[in-house]
C-alpha cells in the first residue's frame, strides 16, 4: 500500500539531510500530506533499506505539523529514531546495483 502510494505521489523534490538521529541515514522530507498507514514498519534496519516514514503534528516536540519522509540507510548501526527514541519506518524496499557508490555519496552528505 505504501508502495502504491508513493507512486502516485511521484515526482518528489525536496532536499535530503543527513538523519543526525539514526545514524547512517539520509532523509527526505516529503509533502506531509503523503500519508500512508503503518505497514512492514520497524526499527531495525538494515544497509540499503529504504523506508518511508509519517507523524502527526503535535506528537512530537516542537514538531506542530504532520512530518512525512522517505528514508534510507546506507551503513550498519542505524536505527530509525527523533529526539524522543527510535520509531518505525514502514519498508519499501532496498538498493541493489550501483550500492557501493551510492553508500559512500550517502556518508559524504550532510544537507
Amino acid at each position: 500500500m505504501t508502495t502504491d502510494r508513493l507512486l502516485r505521489w511521484l515526482p518528489l523534490e525536496s532536499e535530503a539531510i543527513h538523519g543526525i538521529y539514526s545514524g547512517p541515514e539520509i532523509a527526505f522530507f516529503i509533502d506531509s500530506g503523503c500519508h500512508a498507514p503503518v505497514e512492514n514498519a520497524t526499527s531495525n534496519v538494515l544497509p540499503g533499506d529504504i523506508g518511508y516514514y509519517w507523524q502527526p503534528g503535535g506528537t512530537m516536540f516542537n514538531t506542530p505539523e504532520d512530518l512525512a519522509e522517505l528514508c534510507w540507510f546506507y551503513d550498519r548501526g542505524a536505527r530509525p529514531s527523533s529526539p524522543e527514541g527510535p520509531v518505525a519506518v514502514n519498508l519499501l524496499g532496498r538498493f541493489t546495483s550501483g550500492w557501493n557508490d551510492f553508500a559512500q555519496a550517502c556518508a559524504d552528505t550532510r544537507r
